[in-house]
């Protein structure tokens, strides 16, 4: 599938996820379409306003080199982060009576997480708008969409696996965290 037209479906799905789960169905997308040229350049431009935003923020009271390990560390937690989720939740998809497909799981994760890391992006280097992070709960809406009509779970299940990923979402992101970066990097807050 050609780059232009996920990025028209996923824009799709990003405007009116109501409609756009259904209309701009993403079925036929590979795992390696997704992770090849969208995640990369997403966790790529992560990386860099986080070390262009943290550089600006904190040089004057920490040296460089541990805002660039603070950065890199960071890029190997969202990695692991977007690992965890999709892997965890295609190991769930048997228990709702629905086929396991990790590329499915992927297209759902990475598109309800968007409107998460534009957030993080522009909270990273823009710090004082912190309120930009608010958009990050967005992607829970578009998340509930997701399951609802891309996943197609039975109507009584898809606010039970909503419940179960919006947790297992905040909870690895949390734990993730709070074990590899706050212990060693105190110039963060």
């Amino acid at each position: 599938m050609e780059t232009r037209e996920l990025v028209n479906k996923f824009w799709g799905i990003l405007i009116n996820p109501t409609i756009g789960w259904v209309k701009h169905n993403p079925d036929n997308i590979r795992f390696r379409d997704l992770f090849s040229p969208f995640f990369i350049i997403t966790m790529i431009v992560m990386f860099v306003a986080r070390l262009v935003g943290k550089t600006l923020t904190y040089l004057d009271v920490t040296d460089f080199k541990y805002i660039i390990l603070y950065s890199i560390v960071h890029l190997i937690i969202d990695l692991l982060f977007f690992l965890i989720i999709v892997l965890t939740l295609n190991a769930l998809l048997p228990y709702f009576k629905i086929v396991k497909s990790k590329a499915k799981v992927a297209v759902l994760i990475y598109v309800s997480l968007l409107p998460f890391y534009i957030s993080m992006i522009l909270v990273n280097l823009f710090p004082s708008l912190f309120f930009i992070g608010l958009i990050s709960l967005y992607s829970f809406f578009v998340l509930y969409w997701g399951i609802r009509y891309f996943l197609r779970p039975a109507k009584q299940d898809s606010t039970i696996l909503f419940t179960i990923v919006s947790l297992l979402i905040v909870g690895v992101y949390l734990i993730l965290n709070f074990a590899l970066v706050y212990p060693f990097f105190d110039f963060v807050f």
